[in-house]
């Protein structure tokens, strides 16, 4: 089953890598920064970097004073990579004269960039690793001071905050998001089942067809119980899913899981996560409970795995799938109860008549 009930953070929805884009402007806060650092330090070149070892390159976030090919490029290979250092040890590098500094002599930045004093801090990621530095470049030998160091974390508490705060705009708007599709379902479900003048068997049969849009699942049934048994009483299904897992004795346990567990049964992906025999596909099933006794069981079927989990907000339709067909599948059965009574009653009547007839 897939559920959590943890709240979910920034970075599920947000890497440090979606900001590494060449072909995207940069943004102007990180620019404002590194305009800043040029003039506090007085050097000729700033730059926020974001190192990625996989792609061995570092990419410029924001860079003043950089020259072709790599103003255009926006990124150098880890050959001509100093930041790679603060990142690695997530300290600060302070290099006075590179030419003769033991961890970055042979690098090449140092010949084809004129990179002679460097000072660099760590660049912090939502998630609290090291993701690159913020880094001041002079093409002379300079002792750096502590103040300056000082100042420049100052200025990379700065990036990391606006770092943290696209984090969590892009929270926000997955969440919106979320929100918006999850009202939508909820209203289509809602809207389906609450049509005025439908029939009984109609309006369950429009409850599960619109169930099914909004879950993306293909087939969808409710059942009765009974002595730890499910009785169909409705279905939706468009394919004959229903009738070739019916077939199968393996699926009928996703069926009583649900009535023995009495909570929703999800899987994404029936064949990793289910049953080793061949039953490939996705299901998710949720108990119809009335007064605290188990009336049925709702149940969404597809032939085809998830290609996410099922989600808090799905989790959230099954149930309210659950609560229409609940309140309703007691009314059934009293209609149903009714027109047996009416039946019998009109079999009853007819018996009566025959033997006047007869004479």
């Amino acid at each position: 089953m897939n559920a959590s009930s943890n709240s979910p953070a920034a970075t599920d929805f947000f890497t440090i890598d979606a900001l590494c884009q060449p072909e995207q402007e940069t943004p102007g806060a990180f620019d404002a920064l590194t305009r800043l650092a040029m003039r506090l330090f007085k050097v000729p070149v700033a730059l926020i970097s974001i190192v990625q070892e996989e792609r061995d390159r570092q990419y410029f976030l924001s860079h003043q004073g950089l020259g072709e090919p790599w103003r255009g490029q926006r990124q150098t290979p880890l050959s001509h990579s100093f930041c790679q250092h603060v990142k690695r040890e997530g300290k600060p590098l302070m290099v006075s004269d590179a030419r003769v500094h033991p961890l970055v002599a042979d690098n090449r930045a140092v010949d084809e960039l004129n990179v002679i004093a460097y000072l660099g801090v760590p660049i912090i990621a939502p998630e609290g690793s090291p993701a690159g530095a913020l880094c001041v470049i002079e093409n002379q030998v300079r002792e750096w001071t502590e103040t300056e160091l000082e100042t420049l974390k100052d200025l990379a508490h700065c990036v990391n905050d606006e770092i943290l705060l696209r984090a969590m705009l892009a929270l926000n708007e997955t969440q919106l998001k979320k929100s918006l599709r999850y009202n939508a379902m909820r209203e289509s479900i809602a809207m389906a089942f609450m049509s005025p003048d439908l029939p009984v068997h109609t309006r369950f049969e429009e409850l599960l067809r619109a169930s099914c849009k909004a879950l993306g699942m293909k087939a969808g049934r409710i059942c009765k119980t009974g002595c730890g048994q499910a009785e169909p009483l409705f279905d939706h299904d468009e394919q004959g899913h229903i009738a070739a897992l019916e077939r199968r004795t393996d699926f009928k346990a996703l069926t009583s899981e649900v009535i023995s567990e009495c909570r929703h049964v999800a899987f994404d992906d029936l064949a990793k996560s289910h049953t080793p025999d061949g039953l490939c596909g996705s299901y998710a099933g949720t108990p119809l409970i009335l007064n605290g006794v188990l009336h049925g069981v709702v149940e969404f079927f597809s032939d085809e795995p998830r290609s996410q989990t099922w989600s808090e907000e799905e989790f959230s339709i099954l149930s309210i799938v659950s609560m229409f067909a609940t309140a309703h599948l007691s009314v059934f059965g009293q209609i149903k109860n009714l027109k047996q009574s009416e039946e019998a009653l009109l079999h009853y009547i007819a018996r009566q008549r025959q033997p006047v007839a007869a004479s």
